[in-house]
């Protein structure tokens, strides 16, 4: 799946060099990607290539970059490739900014973009526009533990906590019992984190928050296009952080800080 979405990406953009320029030479198409989608990308490229004759020119962000400022600083600098592997997080922000084209005539021709869950298509999307194909996505598991240390601890298993308030008894438990244990409850915090502070941190913690079933977005209002700034579920979620990072100090906060966060806690 991950493989056609990319070819047909490749394609439908094509159409629109070829339309533009109306030119009988060979085109050449930029595509840009980080190393961890490498075997994806090259594959799906050699394929396109064979299939239409187009030339591909392949722009590789290795390893140890920051991927994202990398494209954001392309875009800026009016660089960019003609196709980018991004994440979803960047739509809104790249679109608003004039950096994106509008998907919306192509993939209404495309017949497989209906087989698509209308989540996966709007994921793409910004103020009822598609910008982006989404090539791939993750379920976030909200909490993770560690089953020998809680055997060591005494916690009875299988761990079923019932609220905010059991998993903070259990961490405190942790950190009393098994005092090794550098961060008895872990979540990422902070600009180095980039959306793993707030997609997989603060925002799960804001879907978690006491409120009604039908009001699970809490950060932007559809309806007047307005960002919801203040509300219970933002306050509880920030209270959370504050009884973990410095009522109860259940992580520390230097690594927080590192300047390769991700290879700190890797």
């Amino acid at each position: 799946m991950g493989k056609k979405i990319l070819v047909f990406s490749i394609a439908m953009l094509l159409v629109g060099a070829l339309t533009v320029t109306g030119s009988p030479q060979k085109k050449v198409i930029s595509v840009q990607y980080g190393q961890p989608w490498m075997d994806l990308f090259e594959s799906a490229i050699e394929e396109f290539e064979e299939t239409t004759g187009a030339q591909i020119n392949r722009i590789l962000i290795s390893s140890g970059m920051d991927m994202w400022q990398r494209i954001v600083s392309d875009f800026e600098a009016g660089i960019a490739a003609d196709i980018i592997m991004v994440d979803g997080f960047m739509i809104a922000d790249s679109s608003e900014a004039g950096y994106l084209r509008e998907l919306d005539e192509y993939v209404k021709e495309w017949p497989d973009w209906f087989q698509y869950y209308p989540t996966f298509r709007a994921m793409g999307s910004y103020e009822d526009h598609t910008y982006g194909i989404i090539l791939e996505t993750s379920v976030n598991a909200i909490l993770w533990y560690w089953k020998s240390n809680f055997e060591k601890a005494g916690i009875v298993m299988p761990w079923k906590p019932k609220d905010w308030d059991e998993v903070l008894e259990t961490a405190e438990i942790i950190k009393e019992r098994l005092p090794d244990v550098e961060c008895p409850l872990f979540i990422p915090m902070g600009t180095k984190w980039g959306e793993g502070a707030t997609c997989t941190g603060i925002y799960s913690e804001i879907l978690g928050a006491d409120g009604s079933a039908g009001d699970r977005n809490r950060l932007r209002n559809y309806t007047t296009g307005k960002w919801i700034g203040s509300s219970p579920a933002i306050e509880r979620a920030l209270n959370f952080y504050r009884e973990i990072f410095f009522v109860r100090k259940l992580c520390p906060t230097d690594p927080m800080y590192a300047s390769d966060v991700w290879g700190e806690w890797r």
